[in-house]
């Protein structure tokens, strides 16, 4: 009984912990592109900015 018990919520632990590594991924590819686009403009008015 206690062993059918423990393995249940060991199997969705994993699949909870899988879905959180996967969202953690995509959000870090939001992010670093997120950063890489803002730096690309922040560079681009400065070029601007200079006569």
């Amino acid at each position: 009984m206690l062993y059918g018990f423990t393995i249940i919520p060991f199997r969705e632990f994993i699949i909870v912990y899988f879905l959180a590594y996967e969202i953690l991924i995509l959000l870090g590819t939001v992010i670093g592109a997120t950063i890489r686009y803002l730096v690309q403009k922040l560079k681009n008015k400065k070029l601007s900015q200079n006569p």
